[in-house]
């Protein structure tokens, strides 16, 4: 897979780490971070070492002082553009680079001729270079939207199916079938059952499937053998004339530690973990830690509620102009969940998505979400001619740090970044 040149500088890696005495990781607190820091804590373990963790929403200028002076540190999906402001590092990161390629203590999948948009996410990159947790790296994948696997993500899901850490079954692939009410499932996947749930809970009433267990709604998971062959068979009846068979029915991969619940579920709960502040707790979910995950789904419950209602109030606030849709969130969504709100508003979008969230300091994060332009390429641009603001991102998704003062002028160069690129694309 690796030129010489590539597995020599992973092995350098690997032998400074052997040499730290007191190591400490900071991760970005997605799934792919918090994946990256799980294979890199369990390596560093292995080796008899307790790392610190410092779990960060991001790194910009507002919040690098916290951490410079640090010695012995690994900054994992963050740090690529901030490499010479860090002090002494190691870092691993997929994400789109402003800068040259000649610092020996960064290891950016773009700069060894790996595609981080969409082929490898910072959590492959680094059982890539650890030679561990292929399983985990691609969690870490599904998280930053590189799902279908394809490039190296491909490679990884092959090796880690070799050795029996993922496993491939035939299911349904819709969200919803862990820990979720079988007539909410099936929302998520036929528009008469999201605008009346009623027709949902006939549906499932006429196949002669209890739908509760006591007082608690029974959950796909939940349904016998023979149960879940009625169900599948209406459920894949009605979606063969609907033409959407392919949509909801297909591969399905799950991790071995955790059989009953498939990696896109997983990830929405490691996810929520790290929203909610509590990235430890989805890191020992990512190590295999099952009774984490009864912790992690009361995480992910309250989180969902917390997002429920984020969604409501953007789409209740939506504002359309000629380039792109507007949401000013201000006062009413979490900067943390603000880039989850937008990208399931952009599902089915064919204009870009801008939304803007503080942190009641006078510093806002500006999230864009798009599948029209490339969003990483924009922000590089922007951010090359304006070096006070700090942003990055990937080819659909991003986002800016900033202060409040500077929001007027952002946006007008936002627009018209998005304009031109749109006028190339034609």
């Amino acid at each position: 897979m690796w030129q010489s040149e590539y597995t020599e500088r992973f092995q350098r890696f690997r032998e400074i780490l052997k040499s730290f005495k007191s190591p400490v990781i900071v991760h970005h607190y997605d799934t792919d971070g918090i994946s990256s820091a799980a294979i890199m804590k369990q390596y560093l373990t292995e080796l008899g070492k307790e790392p610190e963790i410092i779990t960060l929403r991001g790194l910009n200028r507002f919040n690098i002082d916290e951490i410079r002076e640090i010695p012995e540190k690994i900054v994992l999906d963050l740090g690529t553009n901030s490499i010479e402001e860090l002090g002494e590092a190691l870092v691993i990161d997929h994400h789109d680079p402003r800068i040259e390629n000649k610092y020996n203590n960064l290891l950016n999948a773009f700069f060894i001729g790996l595609d981080g948009d969409k082929g490898i996410s910072s959590s492959g990159l680094t059982s890539i270079v650890l030679n561990r947790g292929e399983g985990i790296g691609l969690l870490g994948a599904i998280g930053d939207r590189q799902y279908p696997f394809r490039s190296t993500n491909a490679e990884l899901l092959e090796s880690a199916m070799r050795y029996g850490d993922v496993i491939k079954t035939t299911d349904l692939k819709v969200y919803g079938k862990y820990r979720r009410p079988m007539f909410v499932m099936l929302g998520y996947m036929f528009r008469d059952f999201a605008v009346d749930y009623r027709q949902a809970i006939r549906f499932i009433s006429k196949l002669g499937i209890k739908q509760k267990r006591g007082e608690e709604w029974r959950d796909y998971m939940s349904l016998t053998h023979q149960e879940r062959f009625i169900f599948l068979r209406a459920v894949l009846e009605k979606a063969s004339k609907l033409g959407m068979l392919d949509d909801i029915y297909g591969d399905v991969y799950v991790l071995r530690s955790f059989r009953e619940i498939d990696m896109n579920e997983l990830t929405s709960i490691v996810n929520a973990t790290g929203r909610e502040g509590k990235a430890r707790v989805g890191m020992e979910i990512v190590l295999g830690k099952r009774d984490s995950l009864r912790e992690g789904l009361g995480i992910w419950k309250k989180y969902q509620r917390n997002l429920r209602d984020a969604i409501r109030y953007a789409e209740e606030n939506m504002e359309y102009d000629r380039d792109i849709i507007y949401i000013d969130g201000r006062g009413k969504i979490d900067p943390s969940i603000l880039g989850v709100v937008l990208s399931i508003l952009s599902e089915g979008e064919t204009k870009t998505i801008v939304g803007v969230s503080d942190d009641q300091t006078g510093i806002l994060k500006v999230s864009i979400r798009s599948r029209t332009v490339n969003v990483g390429q924009i922000i590089n641009e922007i951010i090359s001619n304006n070096r006070d603001w700090e942003g990055g991102g990937h080819e659909g998704a991003g986002g800016f740090t900033i202060l409040e003062d500077d929001l007027d002028r952002l946006m007008l160069s936002i627009r018209e970044m998005i304009r031109r690129a749109e006028h190339q694309s034609f």
